[in-house]
């Protein structure tokens, strides 16, 4: 995140300028616990899955403006600040660990994200090891 003062409709403003969905999150401290995984049978307690962020009803887009010859779209997920993410960066898919309270139910691990499958799959491995 880029803290940055930039002339909006004339006026100069105070806005935070994000590279990808990755970097917006991570910075805000989302909450997805109202998202539901989709996979809900599984052996293991810690499950990964992805997280489509951009089609969440919560995160308001309004106008694009270029800074610097890149376009960034205004976002907002319920924070105060002005939130801006490269366009090119708005549609990236995360992915986040699940972890089964033993009823079969649910819940997100700490609101952690993950820009890979990868690097998900190799944390949720870690945590299942350390419950066997």
């Amino acid at each position: 995140m880029i803290n940055a003062r930039i002339e909006i409709d004339g006026e100069m403003k105070d806005v935070e300028l994000y590279d990808d969905m990755y970097d917006y999150v991570s910075s805000s401290g989302a909450d997805i616990s109202h998202y539901y995984p989709l996979y809900r049978e599984n052996d293991n307690k810690f499950v990964v899955e992805s997280v489509d962020i951009v089609s969440d009803p919560d995160l308001m887009t309004y106008e694009t403006i270029e800074i610097d010859g890149e376009d960034y779209v205004r976002v907002n997920w319920g924070e105060q600040e002005k939130s801006y993410i490269k366009e090119s960066g708005l549609g990236q898919t995360l992915w986040t660990i699940w972890q089964n309270n033993g009823k079969n139910e649910y819940y997100n691990y700490r609101s952690l994200f993950f820009e890979t499958e990868d690097e998900a799959r190799e944390k949720a491995n870690e945590l299942n090891a350390e419950v066997e």
